[in-house]
C-alpha cells in the first residue's frame, strides 16, 4: 500500500520544474501569434471548510479580441474538492453556451516550495461524451513573496486526446494582487500552442476572485 504522507520524489519535483520551464519557453518563443489576442474575463467565488472541503464557482466570458465586442463564449464552472494528505480530489461540471458541456474529475498535488516558488501539479479527465475523453495535466508555480505588491505565477498545461496523444500546450504568466477583505484580482498573458498542425493563439485575461 502506498504511503500518501511521504514527500514527492526528487524525480517528480525535477520533472515538474522541467515542465514549467518548457511552458515558459513555449510562452515566449511560440510562433504564429494572433493578430490580436483574445480576452478572457472571469469572476470566481471560492470557499473552504476547516475539514478540507472546498467549493469553487466560476463565470467566464471569452471574447475574440480585446475590444470585448461581438458574441462571447461563456462558461459556468462549478467544482468541489477534498484535501487529504497533500492531495486534493476534484469533481466538477462546466456548462457552456456552445454545446461543449463537460463533466470532469481528477486530483492535484502540492509539490512544496522550490527556490522561493510554491509548486504543484494537477491531472484532470474531462468527459464530453462516452467516446470523448480528454486529459489536462497542469504544472504551476507561484512566488512565495510579493514583488512590488504583486504575486507572480506561471502555469503550463498539456492536453491529451482520447488516444492519449498530447496535441496542445497552454502556458501563462500572471500577476495576482490581494485587495483584502476576501477580494483579489489577477491578470495574465496566455499562449496556446498546437502540436498537431492547428493554429496557435494567445489571450490576455483578467479575473476577480472572491473568498466566501
Amino acid at each position: 500500500m502506498s504511503d500518501l504522507n511521504k514527500k514527492p520524489s526528487e524525480t517528480i519535483t525535477k520533472f515538474s520544474i522541467v515542465a514549467i520551464v518548457l511552458g515558459v519557453l513555449f510562452l515566449v518563443t511560440g510562433s504564429a501569434k494572433a493578430a490580436e489576442p483574445a480576452s478572457w474575463n472571469s469572476v470566481t467565488f471560492h470557499g473552504a471548510t476547516a475539514d478540507g472541503y472546498s467549493l469553487t464557482l466560476e463565470e467566464e466570458f471569452r471574447y475574440g479580441d480585446t475590444s470585448l465586442s461581438g458574441d462571447a463564449s461563456r462558461h459556468t464552472d462549478i467544482r468541489v474538492g477534498k484535501k487529504f494528505d497533500g492531495f486534493t480530489g476534484i469533481l466538477g461540471y462546466r456548462d457552456t453556451n456552445d454545446s461543449a458541456n463537460r463533466t470532469y474529475a481528477g486530483v492535484s498535488y502540492d509539490l512544496g516550495d522550490v527556490s522561493g516558488w510554491h509548486t504543484g501539479v494537477s491531472s484532470i479527465f474531462e468527459w464530453k461524451g462516452k467516446e470523448d475523453v480528454r486529459n489536462r495535466t497542469k504544472f504551476y508555480a507561484q512566488k512565495g513573496e510579493d514583488v512590488i505588491g504583486f504575486t507572480p505565477y506561471v502555469t503550463t498545461e498539456f492536453f491529451a486526446n482520447t488516444d492519449g496523444n498530447v496535441d496542445s500546450n497552454r502556458s501563462a504568466f500572471g500577476l495576482a494582487k490581494d485587495l483584502g477583505d476576501g477580494y483579489a484580482i489577477d491578470a495574465f498573458y496566455q499562449k496556446d500552442k498546437s502540436f498537431n498542425g492547428g493554429s496557435d493563439s494567445d489571450a490576455i485575461g483578467f479575473g476577480l476572485n472572491i473568498a466566501l
